[in-house]
């Protein structure tokens, strides 16, 4: 199989970033208007709070010019937690970033029901279509994806 382009690249990022802040808003959305109708408790606070971060982020990468998204990705791939001394391709930073906004999509859904797990389940669906993706076009051999996260290792 052939790599991807910069190109198809930085178009499957967008895609990546875009699935995410769709499906934030939507959460976003429902939880502010559940908010409002309970006077605004910590919980809905937290929860609109956490849903607004990756919304944050998809529009500031849209903003940015192509030269300086890939940098932008990487700030937010280390300030959630990945090891800023891998040297890994966009794709499996992005990957990450999602990782990590679908857990705590998870966690908002235990505390807060059904409706909010239902977006979770969604962007559950929509992560595993982009990363298979990814797989299959970009890294069919598995070998650039870090070894501490095995769950992304392909199949």
């Amino acid at each position: 199989m052939t790599r991807l382009t910069r190109r198809k690249t930085v178009l499957l990022i967008t895609a990546a970033i875009a699935v995410v802040g769709v499906t934030a808003v939507g959460v976003w959305w429902l939880l502010s208007s559940r908010a409002s109708e309970s006077k605004m408790d910590p919980v809905a606070e937290q929860a609109i709070h956490t849903y607004a971060e990756p919304i944050k982020a998809a529009e500031k990468y849209s903003e940015l010019p192509e030269t300086k998204r890939e940098d932008f990705l990487k700030k937010e791939a280390v300030r959630l937690g990945f090891d800023p001394t891998k040297e890994v391709a966009p794709e499996t930073m992005t990957i990450h970033c999602m990782d990590i906004y679908t857990s705590k999509l998870y966690k908002m859904a235990q505390q807060y029901g059904d409706e909010v797990y239902l977006y979770q389940t969604a962007l559950n669906h929509a992560q595993m279509e982009i990363r298979d993706t990814c797989y299959a076009n970009y890294d069919p051999d598995g070998k650039i994806l870090p070894e501490e996260m095995p769950h992304m290792q392909a199949h």
